[in-house]
């Protein structure tokens, strides 16, 4: 009995279209082209269900890679969709890292502390100047604006890392742009899902304290570095798994693909930031 028919996600043989047990859809090819794909991620983002969260998050988090395999084989009912499960963490990550000050990162305020020759500050005042405004005013207008701006931002990210992982593997892999997508938003989740992971770390170091220690500092390289070398071997990994690469490919790859995100997500906050400042500074009282 071939794969196609047998349901991919309870086993149920003699699958049909869908499948009669679980209602699962039988895989086709087609259904990785852009405009097969589409309704599907609108559906995801209308409907969640809690029942998928834990094993879709012990995949995600235990098994590097195995989610994207179990989703391009077509188990996809027992889990939560691949969009939805980024922006919800997304979301999460964006109200974590917002609601402490000392930890903020989607915060202007932030930016301002680590500037050494206090530039952005004095910027800051010169808009609370021009706009007849307080300077926390306009710190809070351009928060708000700013992480609306990031949060539109992210719909990029996946794509981006799509289209390169497309180009790496373009001579191996034969698949689709969306299965690459799938890969993408996946290893974003789980990005995420780290960042949030480290926060009561960063809480703890930094708790009360809205001027030190320094970015610099012993303990806040150490920390970062430990992430960093946690993303990057779960990077790695879910390469090894997912594409069937080699080490030293995976390791290239995945630093290529790391290093790449994280210039476009950098320069993706510092524009978010910018650009948020001069909307602010064009609004006069």
């Amino acid at each position: 009995m071939t794969p196609a028919e047998r349901c991919p996600s309870c086993g149920e043989t003699a699958m049909q279209s869908y499948c009669a047990r679980c209602g699962e859809k039988r895989p086709e090819r087609d259904d990785w082209k852009l405009r097969n794909i589409a309704g599907e991620i609108v559906g995801e983002l209308t409907n969640l269900e809690q029942s998928k969260l834990w094993q879709t998050f012990w995949l995600l988090v235990v098994k590097p890679g195995e989610l994207t395999r179990e989703y391009w084989s077509g188990r996809r009912k027992v889990f939560l969709g691949p969009v939805k499960l980024y922006l919800v963490l997304f979301a999460l990550s964006l109200v974590v890292y917002s609601i402490h000050q000392p930890t903020a990162v989607y915060d202007v305020r932030t930016f301002a502390r680590v500037d050494a020759e206090s530039r952005l500050a004095r910027q800051l005042d010169r808009i609370a100047t021009r706009t007849g405004s307080s300077r926390a005013q306009v710190e809070q207008e351009i928060n708000s604006r700013m992480q609306t701006y990031i949060s539109w931002s992210q719909l990029l990210y996946p794509l981006a890392i799509a289209l390169m992982l497309k180009l790496l593997f373009w001579r191996r892999s034969g698949r689709y742009l969306a299965e690459h997508l799938i890969f993408a938003l996946h290893l974003l989740a789980f990005m995420l899902f780290a960042t949030l992971a480290m926060w009561p770390i960063y809480f703890l170091f930094r708790r009360g304290d809205l001027s030190s220690p320094s970015l610099s500092s012993p303990v806040y390289v150490a920390i970062t570095a430990v992430s960093t070398i946690w993303l990057v071997a779960y990077l790695i990994l879910a390469l090894r798994r997912t594409y069937h690469a080699s080490w030293a490919a995976a390791a290239i790859k995945g630093a290529i693909v790391f290093g790449a995100y994280f210039l476009i997500s950098m320069i993706g906050m510092v524009g978010a930031v910018l650009v948020a400042m001069r909307f602010v500074s064009s609004v006069s009282r």
